[in-house]
């Protein structure tokens, strides 16, 4: 009986292993850097108004796209977000690091061509790197810098959504640019009866992608 078991599972396994080579045989995939900004904000029903602050984002990421419209991608990103606050005689800049992993399923306006238009939607999980006041003026006066990390969640969960396009260069190349919006699903302060604080933030981001693997015909 256990004899019989052990060759199901083993021909199950080798099964398994037959599909998995065959669906990778026919995958497309391509990696690249990616370089961009960030021009974010905080929102919530009971924050402050505050306005828009750029910052850096850049990585890499992966992506998989079969000769069909679907495909998915996976970014490593180091995100500077945050927002800039003035109210009254008092100004500062929250400034906000993270270390993001988006990964979004896209849809492929056209299955080939030099020209490969595409709408994202997806999640991300950001891993808070740091938390500063920085910019902190009262009355004028300059403040000096305050490292507030603790005041913020370790990870922010976030949905986004957006707009791809990808140009073609040569064989196996290509221009990528990502346009997303990126917002907390979660409140991000960790400080107990603080108001509802959520990230909010739109990325224009730029990638080079180099083709890799097996390629799929029709």
């Amino acid at each position: 009986m256990q004899k019989h078991r052990f060759v199901s599972v083993l021909c199950g396994a080798v099964l398994s292993f037959l599909f998995f080579s065959t669906i990778c045989a026919q995958q497309r995939w391509s990696v690249g850097p990616r370089l961009g900004a960030n021009f974010s904000r905080i929102v919530g029903p009971d924050v402050p108004d505050n306005k828009l602050v750029p910052g850096f984002t850049g990585g890499l990421y992966v992506m998989y796209s079969d000769v069909n419209h679907f495909g998915i991608s996976a970014d490593v990103l180091f995100s500077q977000q945050g927002a800039r606050f003035a109210t009254g005689n008092t100004a500062y800049t929250q400034r906000l690091n993270y270390l993001s992993v988006p990964v979004a399923a896209r849809y492929f306006m056209n299955l080939k061509g030099k020209f490969r238009p595409n709408l994202f939607v997806g999640g991300a999980a950001n891993f808070l790197l740091g938390g500063k006041v920085r910019n902190h003026t009262v009355n004028g006066q300059e403040q000096p810098e305050q490292t507030n990390t603790r005041s913020f969640n370790g990870v922010d969960i976030a949905w986004l959504a957006g707009l791809g396009l990808n140009f073609k260069v040569t064989k196996a190349r290509w221009v990528q640019t990502d346009i997303r919006y990126q917002q907390s699903l979660l409140p991000i302060q960790s400080v107990a009866n603080a108001p509802d604080q959520r990230n909010a933030t739109v990325s224009v981001v730029f990638s080079y992608a180099f083709g890799v693997g097996k390629k799929y015909k029709r």
